[in-house]
């Protein structure tokens, strides 16, 4: 017997079925992360085409669910108007809902959901000069959730914290190392050298909010340093 769902959430990656349809993959706040069929979801005339048609809103969806979800109704919940205007963020949102598709677990979870929905209402309002920042705290955070949380507090061997200039950035290991334990001799490519001033904007990036963040100056060449750093970690456990 089918049931209809209510479901609030994000359109993450949606693909082409037969010559109308869709399947759209939804994460949303009760369920985790869907897969959703939307007949005739191509049409122009569709009932449902507009309110899939502008990516990155928050939608209240209505589903009915059989052998596979299947859209009926629903309404945008919240607009980003602004990140529809810029097209860099368009673009780099449009490659890291892609990303978060493949690697998202299907279960709810409310921290990432309540991550999600904050980093977009950000993003929207931010200054272009931002976006790098938002982006790196975002991964570093959405990384954390996941169970992926880097230590970048204290050394994994030692357990101290290090008070050496440089520093290694071991992706095995999932953290910070001490130089001292490491022969140079003996890097390979998953350790990175890092130095102090890397270390100090990594932890801001994990563990203050958006809002705090945005009120520090920071260097774009710092920036561009710890996304290196994140990126890596993230492709290094996650394989995307």
């Amino acid at each position: 017997m089918s049931q209809t769902h209510h479901l609030q959430g994000f359109v993450l990656f949606r693909e082409n079925k037969g010559e109308n349809d869709l399947i759209i993959s939804f994460y949303s706040r009760q369920s985790g992360k869907i897969q959703i069929l939307v007949r005739g979801g191509r049409k122009i005339n569709s009932k449902l085409n507009p309110i899939l048609a502008e990516p990155f809103s928050l939608l209240d969806l209505v589903v009915v669910q059989g052998k596979i979800y299947h859209l009926i109704g629903g309404e945008k919940r919240q607009r980003f108007p602004q990140i529809l205007s810029q097209p860099e963020k368009l673009i780099t949102l449009n490659f890291l809902f892609g990303q978060i598709n493949k690697i998202i677990k299907p279960e709810p979870d409310k921290k990432i959901f309540s991550l999600l929905v904050k980093f977009l209402i950000i993003i929207n309002q931010a200054k272009k000069e931002n976006s790098l920042l938002l982006i790196n705290a975002f991964l570093i955070k959405f990384l954390s959730f996941l169970g992926y949380c880097p230590e970048i507090k204290k050394c994994l061997i030692c357990g101290k914290l290090p008070l050496e200039e440089n520093l290694l950035f071991n992706f095995n290991k999932g953290g910070i190392v001490c130089l001292k334990h490491t022969s140079l001799e003996n890097l390979s490519e998953a350790n990175l050298k890092i130095k102090q001033k890397d270390l100090k904007i990594l932890q801001k990036l994990l563990y203050q909010d958006f809002n705090s963040l945005l009120k520090q100056s920071f260097f774009q060449k710092d920036l561009k340093r710890a996304e290196l750093i994140i990126k890596k970690f993230f492709i290094w456990h996650l394989g995307t």
